[in-house]
């Protein structure tokens, strides 16, 4: 039983309401639960059962909020970084174009745009890993978060990485480049962040 637990059932909405500071208190009751929940859930991170019930038993001790949930997920938290830092870190490396159901749901559930703090975990953790496939997953999924209200256009740029060579297959490349100011790839080799930054500039 994880600590300061109790005998209360975990999916109880706890009373009364509290903050998403809350869980920086090491001995807060929800704290306890939602390491609990995190923790159950990790070893089957590419189940949508799995992930659906974390995030229903997790909007029960939010009262039903959404927003506090959301505060929660992008909060440092948990090993002094946010829980998206944390289930990265601790996941299977996978090679897969799409992401875990845990992640994809977890990001669904999320007030847009993510904020800067849970983008920066989120790379921090994919660099740590030297995991560029899903680094190339969750990019992809992050514009959707940029313009709720106007999306931009999304286009499926892929990275190949080898020993000794980078590729890049950027679709529409012509016609991108008469309306970006620039094209902007970014991937992870060896543990290290780079880019490729690819635009019209003035000689």
């Amino acid at each position: 039983m994880e600590p300061g637990m109790g005998s209360r059932n975990p999916q109880e909405p706890l009373t009364p309401p509290f903050k998403a500071e809350s869980l920086f208190e090491t001995d807060h009751p929800a704290r306890a639960r939602f390491v609990a929940l995190l923790c159950a859930a990790i070893s089957s991170e590419d189940d949508p059962k799995i992930a659906s019930d974390l995030i229903s038993n997790s909007l029960k001790l939010c009262g039903g909020s959404t927003e506090l949930l959301s505060q929660i997920l992008q909060s440092e938290w948990l090993d002094d970084n946010t829980p998206f830092h944390w289930i990265i870190s601790n996941m299977q490396i996978r090679n897969s174009k799409r992401l875990p159901a845990l992640l994809e749901q977890l990001l669904q559930v999320c007030i847009r745009p993510l904020s800067q703090v849970a983008r920066d975990s989120i790379d921090s953790a994919c660099c740590k890993r030297g995991n560029d496939g899903l680094f190339q997953a969750l990019e992809r999924h992050r514009l959707l978060h940029d313009t709720p209200a106007s999306p931009p256009t999304l286009f499926e740029d892929s990275t190949q990485i080898s020993a000794s060579k980078v590729s890049f297959v950027i679709p529409m490349f012509t016609e991108r480049m008469l309306t970006s100011t620039a094209i902007v790839v970014r991937f992870i080799l060896r543990g290290m962040f780079l880019g490729v930054v690819l635009g019209k500039f003035k000689t």
